[in-house]
């Protein structure tokens, strides 16, 4: 079993892909239920690349990535762009947490299970 797919196994759904945008790079669409307590992966061919958590709308954490923020963002955005340059898809994908009190707990064993590569960057 992949690392998608104990995800999925979990609840993880795809929600939207990453494309160019200039030399830029935003989400294809905004077409989710946008609520507060995310967990989120970025996703390249099947290969889980990063495992992320965001307590905002995640439409607000996505476009993080699209605009220079910080350099934990700058870097993945980085990532992304480049993986995009050279032709491959990235996408999103999202769950819901229930309960925001134990969603970095839950982001915590995610990563420490799967050790997505860009979560080392």
């Amino acid at each position: 079993m992949t690392i998608l797919d104990e995800l999925i196994r979990e609840g993880f759904e795809p929600i939207t892909e990453w494309v160019l945008k200039g030399a830029r790079i935003g989400p294809k669409s905004f077409d989710w239920k946008d609520q507060s307590g995310w967990l989120y992966a970025f996703v390249i061919e099947g290969d889980v690349k990063y495992i992320g958590l965001t307590t905002r709308v995640l439409r607000s954490r996505m476009s993080d990535y699209s605009h220079i923020r910080n350099s934990q963002t700058d870097e993945k955005r980085a990532l992304v762009l480049n993986a995009l340059s050279n032709g491959k898809r990235v996408l999103v994908y999202g769950l819901k947490h229930r309960d925001e009190g134990t969603l970095a707990a839950a982001e915590a064993r995610l990563r420490a299970q799967h050790r997505p590569s860009w979560n080392r960057v």
